[in-house]
């Protein structure tokens, strides 16, 4: 058994697609990195946050939902997002569109 830190668990996502009859199927994991682009001042910075995952797990979503668990006794949330696709088919997730659901 791996030896991993328990708070790395809650930084995990699912990742999965939005079925017409509205629920959700996973279809992989992913985690949040963030990167500060700005300091704003000693308090606080500015992040831009990305999606890391398999290409695979992105190839055929439809309408692509992530889940994640929040801290605290509450449930885990799902949030909608959409993609953007490059010149090259690499993901990208826009800025803010991360949506409760």
């Amino acid at each position: 058994m791996a030896l991993i830190p328990r708070h790395f668990m809650n930084s995990v996502v699912a990742i999965g697609d939005r079925k017409p009859d509205g629920t959700a199927q996973w279809v992989g994991s992913g985690f949040f990195y963030g990167k500060r682009v700005k300091v704003i001042d000693n308090a606080s910075s500015l992040f831009r946050t990305y999606l890391v995952t398999n290409k695979h797990v992105l190839a055929a979503l439809g309408a692509p939902i992530v889940r994640a668990n929040p801290s605290g006794n509450v449930p885990a949330t799902e949030h909608a997002v959409d993609l953007l696709f490059g010149p090259t088919r690499a993901a990208m997730f826009r800025r803010l569109s991360m949506r409760s659901i």
